[in-house]
């Protein structure tokens, strides 16, 4: 067995950037899932329930970020002011996390077609994994649970067997990490980082050429 493909996602459930290789920290991959879209109340949003998500192209950038949607025009979203915040629930955690400006968050609304709100996991942000499967104080950013999912590439291969040629062209697995294996498993593997408290989270301005190691 052997890693066959990298993804990172920079905004949860839009669509990940492929990469040769990646640094980890704590957190998991280098600028994987610090940054989401959330509800007025702060409720997480993702494909589950707004399948528009796998449409969005991000592009980091050293001093911004660039979103693309066929057919709309680029946004660009300057970082946010750390003072500017909202609590926000991602499943079962709660998280205090720094908002995108208006006009980021207005241009994002008009996109999807509903009121959302860009929100970021910066340095002022804490999370934990699940202490029963992840150990004790286990940071992790907007990842839904753990700081790594793997998936086999027999996995995705019996997976688009069972789905309809329309599910196929709709379907998008986020995981990180695809190994080449013909060994189909029940579900992706879910990979706890090393504990660590001090740890910062890594900075989603970074590029993907800057974030590989």
């Amino acid at each position: 067995m052997r890693v066959s493909d990298l993804f990172i996602y920079p905004l949860k459930s839009a669509r990940g950037i492929a990469i040769p290789s990646a640094a980890i920290d704590a957190f998991g991959l280098t600028g994987d899932r610090r940054a989401m879209l959330v509800d007025p109340s702060g409720h997480f949003i993702t494909q589950r329930e707004l399948q528009a998500l796998a449409q969005i192209d991000i592009q980091p950038g050293p001093s911004n970020l660039r979103l693309k949607m066929e057919g709309k025009l680029d946004i660009i979203v300057p970082p946010p002011h750390p003072d500017n915040r909202m609590d926000v629930i991602v499943w079962k955690s709660a998280v205090s996390a720094s908002v995108a400006d208006e006009e980021t968050n207005k241009a994002l609304s008009d996109w999807l077609k509903r009121d959302v709100k860009m929100v970021f996991f910066d340095g002022l942000a804490k999370r934990v994994a699940n202490p029963e499967w992840a150990g004790d104080d286990t940071p992790v950013t907007f990842s839904d649970g753990y700081q790594i999912l793997v998936t086999t590439t027999g996995s995705l291969k019996a997976l688009n067997a069972n789905l309809l040629p329309m599910a196929k062209a709709l379907w998008a697995w986020s995981a990180s990490v695809r190994t080449s294996s013909s060994i189909a498993t029940r579900r992706g593997r879910k990979i706890a980082g090393r504990r660590s408290r001090s740890a910062a989270s890594a900075s989603i301005w970074s590029s993907p050429a800057r974030a590989a190691s």
